[in-house]
Protein backbone atom coordinates (compact mmCIF):
# COMPACT_ATOMS: atom_id res chain seq x y z
CA UNK A 1 0.00 0.00 0.00
CA UNK A 2 2.72 2.44 0.99
CA UNK A 3 4.55 2.42 -2.35
CA UNK A 4 1.60 4.10 -4.02
CA UNK A 5 1.93 7.26 -1.98
CA UNK A 6 5.68 7.52 -1.45
CA UNK A 7 6.08 10.53 -3.71
CA UNK A 8 3.33 12.64 -5.18
CA UNK A 9 3.17 16.00 -6.89
CA UNK A 10 1.62 18.73 -4.86
CA UNK A 11 0.13 22.16 -5.27
CA UNK A 12 1.57 23.07 -1.87
CA UNK A 13 4.91 24.75 -1.35
CA UNK A 14 7.33 22.45 0.47
CA UNK A 15 10.52 23.43 2.24
CA UNK A 16 13.16 21.18 3.81
CA UNK A 17 12.23 21.98 7.41
CA UNK A 18 8.94 23.84 7.13
CA UNK A 19 5.81 22.61 5.44
CA UNK A 20 2.97 24.91 4.40
CA UNK A 21 -0.03 22.63 4.15
CA UNK A 22 -2.86 23.00 1.67
CA UNK A 23 -6.24 23.85 3.17
CA UNK A 24 -7.85 20.70 1.89
CA UNK A 25 -7.39 17.04 2.54
CA UNK A 26 -8.49 13.58 1.47
CA UNK A 27 -11.74 12.23 2.92
CA UNK A 28 -9.82 9.58 4.88
CA UNK A 29 -7.99 12.42 6.65
CA UNK A 30 -11.24 14.09 7.73
CA UNK A 31 -10.87 12.85 11.31
CA UNK A 32 -8.01 15.35 11.74
CA UNK A 33 -9.32 18.74 12.87
CA UNK A 34 -6.49 20.79 11.38
CA UNK A 35 -6.37 20.44 7.57
CA UNK A 36 -3.39 18.53 6.20
CA UNK A 37 -1.98 18.25 2.70
CA UNK A 38 -4.04 16.34 0.13
CA UNK A 39 -0.92 14.26 -0.51
CA UNK A 40 -0.93 12.75 2.95
CA UNK A 41 -2.23 9.23 3.45
CA UNK A 42 -4.36 8.85 6.56
CA UNK A 43 -6.13 5.92 8.10
CA UNK A 44 -7.36 4.13 11.17
CA UNK A 45 -6.13 0.59 11.64
CA UNK A 46 -8.18 -1.73 13.84
CA UNK A 47 -6.02 -3.83 16.15
CA UNK A 48 -6.76 -6.20 19.02
CA UNK A 49 -7.31 -4.51 22.35
CA UNK A 50 -5.51 -7.44 23.96
CA UNK A 51 -3.11 -9.40 21.72
CA UNK A 52 -3.11 -12.34 24.13
CA UNK A 53 -6.83 -12.84 23.45
CA UNK A 54 -7.73 -13.41 19.79
CA UNK A 55 -11.38 -12.85 20.63
CA UNK A 56 -10.77 -9.49 22.27
CA UNK A 57 -12.42 -6.27 21.15
CA UNK A 58 -10.51 -3.97 18.84
CA UNK A 59 -9.15 -0.44 19.10
CA UNK A 60 -8.19 2.07 16.40
CA UNK A 61 -4.70 3.30 15.59
CA UNK A 62 -4.85 6.63 13.76
CA UNK A 63 -1.91 7.22 11.40
CA UNK A 64 -0.65 9.66 8.80
CA UNK A 65 1.96 8.98 6.14
CA UNK A 66 3.77 12.06 4.84
CA UNK A 67 5.17 11.16 1.42
CA UNK A 68 8.78 11.64 0.40
CA UNK A 69 9.48 15.03 -1.13
CA UNK A 70 12.28 14.11 -3.49
CA UNK A 71 13.20 11.25 -5.81
CA UNK A 72 14.67 8.70 -5.88
CA UNK A 73 12.58 7.32 -3.04
CA UNK A 74 14.32 5.16 -0.48
CA UNK A 75 12.51 1.95 0.48
CA UNK A 76 12.77 2.26 4.25
CA UNK A 77 10.61 5.10 5.65
CA UNK A 78 10.93 6.73 9.07
CA UNK A 79 8.37 6.02 11.79
CA UNK A 80 8.18 8.29 14.83
CA UNK A 81 7.46 6.85 18.28
CA UNK A 82 6.06 9.42 20.69
CA UNK A 83 7.14 9.66 24.30
CA UNK A 84 5.31 10.68 27.43
CA UNK A 85 4.33 7.98 27.88
CA UNK A 86 0.79 8.80 26.87
CA UNK A 87 1.72 11.48 24.36
CA UNK A 88 -0.19 11.93 21.12
CA UNK A 89 1.08 13.21 17.75
CA UNK A 90 -1.60 13.81 15.14
CA UNK A 91 -3.65 16.45 17.03
CA UNK A 92 -0.49 18.58 16.89
CA UNK A 93 0.72 17.28 13.55
CA UNK A 94 2.18 20.59 12.35
CA UNK A 95 4.82 20.31 15.07
CA UNK A 96 5.93 16.87 13.87
CA UNK A 97 6.01 17.32 10.12
CA UNK A 98 9.57 18.60 10.45
CA UNK A 99 10.69 15.18 11.65
CA UNK A 100 10.98 14.13 8.01
CA UNK A 101 14.74 14.13 8.42
CA UNK A 102 15.39 12.70 4.96
CA UNK A 103 13.29 14.20 2.11
CA UNK A 104 13.72 10.94 0.17
CA UNK A 105 11.96 8.94 2.88
CA UNK A 106 8.29 9.03 3.88
CA UNK A 107 7.53 9.90 7.49
CA UNK A 108 4.93 7.87 9.39
CA UNK A 109 3.18 9.48 12.35
CA UNK A 110 0.59 7.78 14.53
CA UNK A 111 -1.15 8.18 17.84
CA UNK A 112 -0.40 5.32 20.26
CA UNK A 113 -3.47 3.43 21.45
CA UNK A 114 -5.66 5.41 23.80
CA UNK A 115 -4.21 8.78 22.80
CA UNK A 116 -5.09 11.50 20.33
CA UNK A 117 -7.32 10.07 17.58
CA UNK A 118 -6.64 6.47 18.64
CA UNK A 119 -9.77 5.83 20.74
CA UNK A 120 -8.97 7.54 24.04
CA UNK A 121 -10.90 6.07 26.97
CA UNK A 122 -10.58 8.87 29.52
CA UNK A 123 -9.88 11.98 27.42
CA UNK A 124 -10.79 14.42 30.20
CA UNK A 125 -8.57 12.90 32.90
CA UNK A 126 -5.63 15.20 32.21
CA UNK A 127 -7.72 18.37 32.45
CA UNK A 128 -9.34 17.10 35.66
CA UNK A 129 -5.97 16.46 37.24
CA UNK A 130 -4.85 19.94 36.22
CA UNK A 131 -7.77 21.24 38.25
CA UNK A 132 -6.19 19.50 41.25
CA UNK A 133 -2.94 21.15 40.29
CA UNK A 134 -4.65 24.55 40.43
CA UNK A 135 -5.57 24.17 44.10
CA UNK A 136 -3.31 24.85 47.05
CA UNK A 137 -2.91 21.29 48.30
CA UNK A 138 -0.16 19.96 50.53
CA UNK A 139 2.14 17.53 48.75
CA UNK A 140 1.24 14.63 51.04
CA UNK A 141 -2.48 15.17 50.42
CA UNK A 142 -2.30 15.36 46.63
CA UNK A 143 -3.15 11.72 46.03
CA UNK A 144 -6.43 11.94 47.92
CA UNK A 145 -7.63 14.59 45.46
CA UNK A 146 -6.35 12.64 42.44
CA UNK A 147 -7.73 9.27 43.53
CA UNK A 148 -11.43 9.90 42.68
CA UNK A 149 -10.58 10.83 39.09
CA UNK A 150 -8.46 7.69 38.62
CA UNK A 151 -11.30 5.60 40.04
CA UNK A 152 -13.75 7.31 37.70
CA UNK A 153 -11.54 6.45 34.72
CA UNK A 154 -11.23 2.80 35.77
CA UNK A 155 -15.00 2.61 36.31
CA UNK A 156 -15.51 4.02 32.81
CA UNK A 157 -13.90 0.92 31.34
CA UNK A 158 -10.20 1.73 31.20
CA UNK A 159 -8.32 -1.55 31.58
CA UNK A 160 -4.62 -1.04 32.38
CA UNK A 161 -3.64 -4.47 31.04
CA UNK A 162 -4.55 -3.27 27.55
CA UNK A 163 -2.27 -0.23 27.68
CA UNK A 164 1.26 -1.45 28.16
CA UNK A 165 4.48 -1.28 26.23
CA UNK A 166 3.93 -4.89 25.16
CA UNK A 167 0.67 -3.94 23.44
CA UNK A 168 2.38 -0.93 21.85
CA UNK A 169 5.09 -3.16 20.41
CA UNK A 170 2.50 -5.36 18.76
CA UNK A 171 0.64 -2.27 17.48
CA UNK A 172 3.80 -1.03 15.83
CA UNK A 173 4.34 -4.35 14.09
CA UNK A 174 0.69 -4.43 12.99
CA UNK A 175 1.08 -0.98 11.46
CA UNK A 176 4.22 -2.02 9.58
CA UNK A 177 2.42 -5.03 8.13
CA UNK A 178 -0.66 -2.99 7.27
CA UNK A 179 1.41 -0.44 5.32
CA UNK A 180 3.33 -3.16 3.48
CA UNK A 181 6.73 -2.01 4.72
CA UNK A 182 9.59 -4.49 4.72
CA UNK A 183 11.97 -2.42 6.86
CA UNK A 184 11.80 0.99 8.44
CA UNK A 185 13.90 3.39 10.47
CA UNK A 186 12.68 4.21 13.96
CA UNK A 187 12.88 7.69 15.41
CA UNK A 188 12.03 7.44 19.11
CA UNK A 189 11.84 10.31 21.56
CA UNK A 190 12.03 9.99 25.36
CA UNK A 191 9.72 7.09 26.32
CA UNK A 192 9.55 6.34 22.61
CA UNK A 193 13.23 5.37 22.81
CA UNK A 194 12.38 2.63 25.34
CA UNK A 195 9.57 1.48 23.08
CA UNK A 196 11.99 1.36 20.14
CA UNK A 197 14.56 -0.69 22.06
CA UNK A 198 11.95 -3.19 23.19
CA UNK A 199 10.59 -3.47 19.64
CA UNK A 200 14.13 -3.97 18.32
CA UNK A 201 14.61 -6.93 20.67
CA UNK A 202 11.56 -8.67 19.23
CA UNK A 203 11.65 -7.59 15.58
CA UNK A 204 15.26 -6.73 14.66
CA UNK A 205 14.92 -7.95 11.08
CA UNK A 206 12.25 -5.32 10.40
CA UNK A 207 14.46 -2.35 11.28
CA UNK A 208 17.12 -0.61 9.20
CA UNK A 209 18.27 1.65 12.03
CA UNK A 210 17.14 3.38 15.22
CA UNK A 211 17.68 7.03 16.07
CA UNK A 212 16.81 7.63 19.72
CA UNK A 213 16.53 10.99 21.51
CA UNK A 214 16.33 11.49 25.28
CA UNK A 215 17.38 7.88 25.75
CA UNK A 216 15.32 6.03 28.36
CA UNK A 217 16.33 2.35 28.20
CA UNK A 218 14.62 -0.53 30.03
CA UNK A 219 17.60 -0.70 32.39
CA UNK A 220 16.47 2.58 33.97
CA UNK A 221 13.78 2.88 36.62
CA UNK A 222 12.37 6.36 36.24
CA UNK A 223 11.52 6.97 39.89
CA UNK A 224 14.85 5.72 41.25
CA UNK A 225 16.69 8.83 40.11
CA UNK A 226 13.87 11.24 39.31
CA UNK A 227 14.63 13.73 42.07
CA UNK A 228 18.40 13.31 41.74
CA UNK A 229 18.30 14.07 38.02
CA UNK A 230 16.12 17.11 38.63
CA UNK A 231 18.36 18.43 41.38
CA UNK A 232 21.43 17.97 39.17
CA UNK A 233 19.70 19.82 36.33
CA UNK A 234 18.95 22.78 38.62
CA UNK A 235 22.59 22.90 39.70
CA UNK A 236 23.65 22.78 36.05
CA UNK A 237 21.36 25.75 35.39
CA UNK A 238 22.91 27.77 38.21
CA UNK A 239 26.42 26.92 37.01
CA UNK A 240 25.51 27.78 33.42
CA UNK A 241 24.14 31.17 34.49
CA UNK A 242 27.16 31.92 36.64
CA UNK A 243 29.51 31.20 33.72
CA UNK A 244 27.47 33.11 31.15
CA UNK A 245 28.27 36.86 31.13
CA UNK A 246 24.76 37.87 30.00
CA UNK A 247 22.99 35.76 32.62
CA UNK A 248 25.45 36.72 35.34
CA UNK A 249 24.87 40.40 34.62
CA UNK A 250 21.07 40.04 34.76
CA UNK A 251 20.94 37.52 37.62
CA UNK A 252 24.14 37.76 39.69
CA UNK A 253 22.45 36.04 42.63
CA UNK A 254 20.25 33.43 40.90
CA UNK A 255 20.77 30.74 43.56
CA UNK A 256 19.77 33.20 46.28
CA UNK A 257 16.63 34.47 44.55
CA UNK A 258 15.63 30.86 43.82
CA UNK A 259 15.84 30.04 47.53
CA UNK A 260 13.92 33.18 48.45
CA UNK A 261 11.22 32.48 45.84
CA UNK A 262 10.78 28.94 47.12
CA UNK A 263 10.57 30.08 50.73
CA UNK A 264 8.04 32.76 49.78
CA UNK A 265 5.77 30.25 48.04
CA UNK A 266 5.99 27.85 50.97
CA UNK A 267 4.52 30.56 53.20
CA UNK A 268 2.29 32.44 50.77
CA UNK A 269 1.30 30.74 47.48
CA UNK A 270 0.62 33.07 44.55
CA UNK A 271 -2.89 33.41 43.16
CA UNK A 272 -3.03 33.90 39.38
CA UNK A 273 -5.35 33.38 36.42
CA UNK A 274 -4.64 30.56 33.96
CA UNK A 275 -6.81 30.76 30.86
CA UNK A 276 -9.26 32.87 32.87
CA UNK A 277 -9.51 30.34 35.69
CA UNK A 278 -8.07 30.71 39.20
CA UNK A 279 -4.79 28.94 39.91
CA UNK A 280 -2.83 28.85 43.17
CA UNK A 281 0.89 28.38 42.62
CA UNK A 282 2.63 26.86 45.64
CA UNK A 283 6.22 25.73 46.13
CA UNK A 284 5.81 22.20 44.73
CA UNK A 285 3.98 23.58 41.67
CA UNK A 286 6.85 26.02 41.21
CA UNK A 287 9.28 23.08 41.12
CA UNK A 288 7.14 21.22 38.61
CA UNK A 289 7.10 24.12 36.17
CA UNK A 290 10.84 24.65 36.45
CA UNK A 291 11.29 20.93 35.77
CA UNK A 292 9.27 21.22 32.59
CA UNK A 293 11.07 24.40 31.48
CA UNK A 294 14.41 22.59 31.70
CA UNK A 295 13.42 20.44 28.71
CA UNK A 296 14.71 22.81 26.02
CA UNK A 297 17.08 25.79 25.72
CA UNK A 298 14.31 28.14 24.63
CA UNK A 299 12.50 27.83 27.93
CA UNK A 300 15.69 27.37 30.00
CA UNK A 301 16.59 30.97 29.25
CA UNK A 302 13.29 32.09 30.76
CA UNK A 303 13.66 30.22 34.07
CA UNK A 304 15.59 33.00 35.88
CA UNK A 305 12.92 35.51 34.84
CA UNK A 306 10.20 33.15 36.10
CA UNK A 307 12.00 32.80 39.44
CA UNK A 308 12.39 36.55 39.77
CA UNK A 309 8.72 37.06 38.89
CA UNK A 310 7.79 35.18 42.08
CA UNK A 311 9.69 37.69 44.20
CA UNK A 312 8.31 40.63 42.23
CA UNK A 313 4.70 39.38 42.34
CA UNK A 314 4.44 39.60 38.56
CA UNK A 315 1.25 37.66 37.71
CA UNK A 316 1.60 38.16 33.96
CA UNK A 317 4.91 36.34 33.65
CA UNK A 318 3.85 33.62 36.07
CA UNK A 319 0.57 33.05 34.20
CA UNK A 320 2.33 32.95 30.83
CA UNK A 321 4.66 30.18 32.06
CA UNK A 322 1.86 28.10 33.56
CA UNK A 323 -0.32 28.47 30.44
CA UNK A 324 2.50 27.43 28.13
CA UNK A 325 3.23 24.32 30.21
CA UNK A 326 -0.47 23.49 30.39
CA UNK A 327 -0.60 23.45 26.58
CA UNK A 328 2.08 20.75 26.63
CA UNK A 329 0.41 18.76 29.42
CA UNK A 330 -2.87 18.77 27.51
CA UNK A 331 -1.23 16.62 24.81
CA UNK A 332 -0.74 13.81 27.35
CA UNK A 333 -3.25 11.10 28.15
CA UNK A 334 -2.44 10.42 31.78
CA UNK A 335 -4.53 7.24 31.97
CA UNK A 336 -2.24 5.67 29.37
CA UNK A 337 0.85 7.17 30.98
CA UNK A 338 0.03 5.77 34.41
CA UNK A 339 -0.84 2.36 32.98
CA UNK A 340 2.43 2.01 31.06
CA UNK A 341 4.47 3.24 34.01
CA UNK A 342 2.70 0.84 36.35
CA UNK A 343 3.76 -2.02 34.09
CA UNK A 344 7.33 -0.82 33.57
CA UNK A 345 8.08 0.45 37.05
CA UNK A 346 7.15 -2.72 38.89
CA UNK A 347 10.10 -2.16 41.22
CA UNK A 348 9.63 1.57 41.69
CA UNK A 349 10.62 3.26 44.94
CA UNK A 350 8.07 3.21 47.77
CA UNK A 351 6.53 6.58 48.63
CA UNK A 352 8.57 6.82 51.85
CA UNK A 353 11.85 6.46 49.97
CA UNK A 354 10.88 9.14 47.46
CA UNK A 355 9.99 11.48 50.31
CA UNK A 356 13.35 10.82 51.97
CA UNK A 357 15.16 11.38 48.68
CA UNK A 358 13.38 14.73 48.40
CA UNK A 359 14.67 15.90 51.79
CA UNK A 360 18.25 15.06 50.82
CA UNK A 361 18.17 17.34 47.76
CA UNK A 362 18.93 20.94 48.78
CA UNK A 363 17.05 22.62 45.93
CA UNK A 364 13.85 20.61 46.06
CA UNK A 365 13.04 20.16 49.73
CA UNK A 366 9.53 21.45 49.03
CA UNK A 367 9.00 18.51 46.63
CA UNK A 368 7.67 18.44 43.10
CA UNK A 369 3.96 18.36 42.34
CA UNK A 370 2.35 15.28 40.75
CA UNK A 371 5.49 13.19 40.36
CA UNK A 372 5.64 12.35 44.05
CA UNK A 373 2.05 11.13 44.04
CA UNK A 374 2.82 8.70 41.23
CA UNK A 375 3.69 5.63 43.34
CA UNK A 376 0.21 5.63 44.89
CA UNK A 377 -1.46 6.29 41.54
CA UNK A 378 0.50 3.46 39.93
CA UNK A 379 -0.66 1.13 42.65
CA UNK A 380 -4.23 1.81 41.57
CA UNK A 381 -3.28 0.83 38.02
CA UNK A 382 -1.51 -2.36 38.99
CA UNK A 383 -3.46 -5.47 38.02
CA UNK A 384 -2.79 -9.13 37.32
CA UNK A 385 -0.80 -8.17 34.26
CA UNK A 386 1.90 -6.49 36.32
CA UNK A 387 4.87 -8.82 36.07
CA UNK A 388 8.51 -8.10 35.20
CA UNK A 389 7.70 -8.87 31.57
CA UNK A 390 10.06 -7.62 28.91
CA UNK A 391 11.89 -5.34 31.29
CA UNK A 392 14.17 -8.15 32.43
CA UNK A 393 15.23 -9.33 28.95
CA UNK A 394 17.63 -6.61 27.84
CA UNK A 395 19.05 -8.66 24.97
CA UNK A 396 21.90 -7.61 22.72
CA UNK A 397 20.67 -5.50 19.81
CA UNK A 398 22.93 -5.55 16.76
CA UNK A 399 21.14 -3.13 14.41
CA UNK A 400 22.76 0.31 13.94
CA UNK A 401 21.66 2.84 16.55
CA UNK A 402 22.34 6.50 17.20
CA UNK A 403 21.72 7.58 20.80
CA UNK A 404 21.24 11.30 21.34
CA UNK A 405 20.90 13.20 24.61
CA UNK A 406 21.04 16.78 25.76
CA UNK A 407 23.67 17.85 28.28
CA UNK A 408 21.12 19.39 30.66
CA UNK A 409 18.28 16.91 30.28
CA UNK A 410 16.41 16.84 33.65
CA UNK A 411 14.54 13.57 33.09
CA UNK A 412 16.76 11.36 30.90
CA UNK A 413 20.36 12.45 31.56
CA UNK A 414 23.18 11.53 29.22
CA UNK A 415 24.39 8.95 31.77
CA UNK A 416 21.47 6.80 30.57
CA UNK A 417 23.44 6.11 27.40
CA UNK A 418 26.27 4.57 29.42
CA UNK A 419 23.84 2.15 31.05
CA UNK A 420 22.61 0.65 27.78
CA UNK A 421 25.34 1.04 25.17
CA UNK A 422 27.21 -2.04 26.41
CA UNK A 423 24.59 -4.32 24.83
CA UNK A 424 24.43 -2.29 21.61
CA UNK A 425 27.62 -3.22 19.71
CA UNK A 426 26.68 -1.15 16.65
CA UNK A 427 25.58 1.97 18.49
CA UNK A 428 27.12 5.40 18.50
CA UNK A 429 26.17 8.37 20.62
CA UNK A 430 26.14 12.15 20.64
CA UNK A 431 25.58 14.41 23.63
CA UNK A 432 24.49 17.91 22.62
CA UNK A 433 26.07 20.75 24.55
CA UNK A 434 23.65 23.09 26.35
CA UNK A 435 20.61 21.14 25.13
CA UNK A 436 17.75 19.64 27.13
CA UNK A 437 15.37 16.74 26.69
CA UNK A 438 14.77 17.14 22.95
CA UNK A 439 18.00 18.42 21.37
CA UNK A 440 16.40 19.44 18.08
CA UNK A 441 18.67 21.80 16.19
CA UNK A 442 20.19 22.15 12.70
CA UNK A 443 23.14 20.15 14.02
CA UNK A 444 20.83 17.34 15.15
CA UNK A 445 19.07 17.15 11.79
CA UNK A 446 22.40 17.02 9.95
CA UNK A 447 23.82 14.27 12.16
CA UNK A 448 20.52 12.36 11.93
CA UNK A 449 20.49 12.64 8.12
CA UNK A 450 24.09 11.42 7.88
CA UNK A 451 23.34 8.49 10.19
CA UNK A 452 20.22 7.40 8.31
CA UNK A 453 22.13 7.28 5.05
CA UNK A 454 25.30 5.70 6.45
CA UNK A 455 24.25 4.00 9.69
CA UNK A 456 27.33 1.80 9.97
CA UNK A 457 29.77 4.67 9.46
CA UNK A 458 30.98 6.46 12.56
CA UNK A 459 29.75 10.03 12.84
CA UNK A 460 32.54 12.52 12.11
CA UNK A 461 30.42 15.62 12.65
CA UNK A 462 31.12 17.07 16.09
CA UNK A 463 28.82 20.07 15.86
CA UNK A 464 26.96 18.68 18.90
CA UNK A 465 29.94 19.66 21.06
CA UNK A 466 29.67 23.33 20.12
CA UNK A 467 28.04 25.33 22.93
CA UNK A 468 24.89 27.14 21.92
CA UNK A 469 23.94 30.64 22.91
CA UNK A 470 21.05 30.76 25.34
CA UNK A 471 18.96 33.92 25.33
CA UNK A 472 18.41 35.00 28.92
CA UNK A 473 15.22 37.00 29.36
Amino acid sequence: MLHKILLQKSGCILFLLFIISCHYQKPECSFIEDPVSINYQCGKLRVLLDYSDKNADSISLAYVVIPARRAPIKPDPIVFLQGGPGGSVIPNIKSYENFQIDPQRPLILFDPRGTGYSDPVCPSLTSKLFEVFARDIKLGEEFEYIKPFISECLDAGFQPKNFTIQQNIQDLESLRTHLGIQKWNILGGSYGSRWALEYAEQFPSNISSCLLMGVFPPEIRMYNDLLTNFSNAIQDLFDRCQNDPECQEKYPDLTEIFSKATAKLEKNPVQIQVFNKPFVLNAQDFMFFIHQMLYNPGSVGYIPRFIKAILEDDPTIISNVVESIKNVIDMLHLDVAYSILAFDEHQYLPQSQMDLDQLEKPYIKSGIAFFQSDPKVLNMMRTEMMSPGLMEKNDTITIPLLLVNGQYDPITPSSNIDKVIGRLPNAQSAVFADQGHAPLSPCFFQIAYDFLNNPTEHNQNECNKTPISIKWF
